[in-house]
C-alpha cells in the first residue's frame, strides 16, 4: 500500500495525519481519510493557498484560507 502522510495548515494550526488513503475536495470542504476509517473534515475555508504532493515521499502539505470549521 501507499498511504502518505498529510499536513493541513488553518488559522495559525497544524495538523498532521498519517497513513491517508484518501483525500476528498469538494467546493469548500476538504475531508483526509486515514487507513482504518478515521476520518477528518475541514469545512468554510476560502480556499486553498497551497496543494503540494510529494508522490516519491508520500508526503502531502495543504494550506486553507480563511475561517475553518473542523468536524
Amino acid at each position: 500500500m501507499c498511504e502518505s502522510e498529510v499536513t493541513v495548515k488553518y488559522r495559525n494550526k497544524q495538523e498532521k495525519f498519517e497513513e491517508v488513503i484518501q483525500i476528498h475536495i469538494k467546493g469548500n470542504s476538504l475531508t483526509i481519510v486515514c487507513l482504518g476509517g478515521k476520518m477528518k473534515t475541514f469545512t468554510g475555508f476560502a480556499g486553498i493557498s497551497l496543494f503540494n504532493a510529494n508522490f516519491l515521499s508520500h508526503r502531502i502539505e495543504i494550506d486553507l484560507v480563511g475561517e475553518v470549521n473542523v468536524i
